[in-house]
């Protein structure tokens, strides 16, 4: 296939993302933030289109922010956590624990095991004392 043929496929499905992201699709939030954080077909079509996923990113969200405000985060891994445009179903398909027990941690209704912990801090690619306090709850301050 040309360059230029391809370029002009990458840029649509770029746009096609973006406007569906405003529009609050998770699908297409979830594409944007994996083109920012993987190297995946996301990512290639934002290099083939010539596109800087973060900055796309950033602008994504800056717009949803102001055009959706919700409550401020609880805990720096509910911040996080939205950061990246993760449903708690998502977050808890990707690290094996349960939503419901993530939203509780989000909370501070529960306590986190250490290998609870070093699982979401291996997925965040934060170290585990930025989330969790030494007992076990998530840290508060997730509007910082």
């Amino acid at each position: 296939m040309d360059g230029q043929v391809l370029r002009y496929i990458a840029r649509r499905i770029a746009e096609q993302a973006v406007s569906d992201a405003l529009k609050g699709d998770q699908d297409a939030l979830l594409f944007l933030a994996f083109a920012c954080d993987q190297d995946g077909y996301e990512r290639y079509v934002f290099e083939v289109a010539g596109i800087d996923p973060q900055r796309v990113w950033d602008w994504v969200v800056g717009k949803l922010s102001t055009t959706c405000p919700e409550e401020k985060p609880e805990t720096k891994l509910q911040a996080l956590r939205l950061s990246y445009g993760l449903s708690l179903k998502e977050l808890s398909r990707r690290v094996g624990v349960s939503a419901t027990f993530l939203g509780q941690l989000e909370r501070g209704k529960k306590r986190a095991s250490p290998a609870t912990r070093e699982l979401l801090a291996q997925h965040f690619n934060v170290p585990e004392h930025e989330l969790f306090d030494p007992e076990g709850y998530a840290r508060k301050g997730g509007n910082e």
